[in-house]
């Protein structure tokens, strides 16, 4: 059962229209509403309190009750999930809980006694039920790590906050205090959620992440449903899931290295190999990225840049790091492998640290572009691009949101006229 403080929020229930291939049938209009959504949503302000535990959560932690979960969840028209997890020592996330919430239900599924979750996995991909989450990125990989398939469809309640006017990525927290007046506590923030067993406080402060789901989730539908911009919704989740790749981008990883910006040319192609070597070695042996090598080794060999140099230290065992010792052929292929690599294939050059100032003077210009067109269409700015994406717009690479789909329409065909206009002067 729904906490009764979610009733003034809930309003005239609306269920969603049954999807079809993971979008529901009502957002296949093609339509990109132009118009603003005049207002930010209206919710009560009660005097904020703390949430009231209470009995209505159930503990599955076995198949049966598992499966009789999935057969009554496959005739709802929504689920609101999340997930808890732990990765301190491992490079994968481990599953610790996973909470679950019908329209009449709330459940913590433990992953930890269960050892076959296909019903709940089947779930996630039973097109008729729409999935909830909020800031949905490290469940979707957490789900993708855990069955190798995605959601679908799923309605991310910060995604749409953005397409409201509630601000760049606003809180679980803040989104519920905001529906409700009601404060979340904090008070098991860093819990391990494998370790068992779980008190019945754990339980209870768990399931509080998904208690509010589902009425903000009807709540926020209706409101992008009137302004017509459900159909931007569900095509930001559709990117969202497509995200949870397994391939390695080695280019992508250079760029996360502390230290990158100062290396160039050859240096920055070793080290590229070295990062795609810790990379493809942590994930075998799930470990931390930093456990295998660090930032600050990588850095190190790759300013150095003599195979051989490197070789004659690292060549005896390493009682610091005996994964280094064990792999140091390995190692010094990929250092050889950087060396030897052609300059017209090395990395490209870093981002200059003081740009050109005309550069510098038309990326102010498409950041005042996206932000009065953002506070136009009452919407978060972040969301139409960042300033990585307007960065890369003025590199000449326009492979990114802005130039696709509903963005474009709306804000996209607006900058690629400034930068034609820029390049025709």
């Amino acid at each position: 059962m729904l906490d009764s403080a979610c009733a003034g929020i809930m309003g005239r229930t609306t269920t969603p229209t049954r999807p079809e291939q993971g979008i529901p049938e009502r957002t296949k209009t093609g339509r990109c509403n132009p118009h603003p959504v005049q207002a930010k949503l209206e919710a009560p302000t009660p005097e904020p309190k703390t949430v009231k535990p209470d009995n209505d959560v159930e503990y599955i932690d076995s198949a049966t009750a598992l499966e009789a979960f999935r057969a009554e969840a496959s005739v709802n028209p929504w689920l609101a999930m999340d997930t808890e997890f732990v990765r301190e020592k491992t490079y994968y996330p481990s599953p610790g809980l996973i909470q679950a919430a019908l329209p009449n239900r709330i459940a913590c599924i433990d992953p930890v006694t269960i050892k076959d979750l296909t019903p709940l996995f089947e779930l996630l991909r039973d097109t008729r039920v729409v999935k909830i989450f909020h800031a949905a990125g490290q469940d979707l990989e957490l789900i993708h790590q855990m069955s190798g398939h995605g959601v679908q469809p799923l309605f991310d309640t910060q995604i749409a906050a953005q397409m409201t006017g509630m601000g760049e990525q606003i809180s679980y927290a803040a989104l519920v205090e905001s529906f409700t007046g009601i404060s979340l506590p904090k008070s098991h923030t860093r819990t391990n959620w494998r370790k068992r067993p779980l008190s019945r406080e754990q339980i209870r402060y768990a399931a509080d992440d998904v208690r509010y789901l589902g009425p903000i989730y009807e709540k926020l539908s209706r409101q992008l449903e009137q302004a017509g911009r459900l159909d931007w919704l569900y095509e930001d989740t559709q990117r969202l899931v497509g995200k949870q790749s397994t391939a390695i981008d080695g280019d992508q990883l250079l760029l996360r290295l502390k230290g990158q910006h100062e290396l160039t040319g050859k240096a920055r192609a070793i080290a590229r190999e070295l990062a795609t070597w810790r990379e493809e070695t942590a994930r075998q042996r799930n470990l931390p990225k930093r456990w295998v090598l660090a930032d600050e080794t990588i850095f190190e060999w790759a300013t150095n840049g003599d195979p051989d140099a490197i070789a004659a230290r690292i060549r005896n065992p390493d009682k610091k790091n005996a994964l280094i010792s064990r792999n140091r052929e390995a190692i010094l292929r990929a250092i050889q492998r950087g060396a030897n690599l052609p300059t017209e294939e090395w990395p490209a050059p870093p981002a200059a640290r003081r740009p050109d100032p005309a550069v510098t003077a038309r990326l102010k210009t498409l950041r005042k572009i996206i932000n009065d067109l953002a506070a136009r269409e009452n919407i978060a700015a972040g969301l139409l691009a960042n300033r990585r994406d307007l960065e890369k717009l003025l590199e000449g690479h326009r492979e990114i949101p802005l130039m696709q789909g509903w963005r474009y329409q709306l804000a996209g065909a607006a900058v690629e006229r400034f930068l034609d206009a820029g390049d025709a002067s």
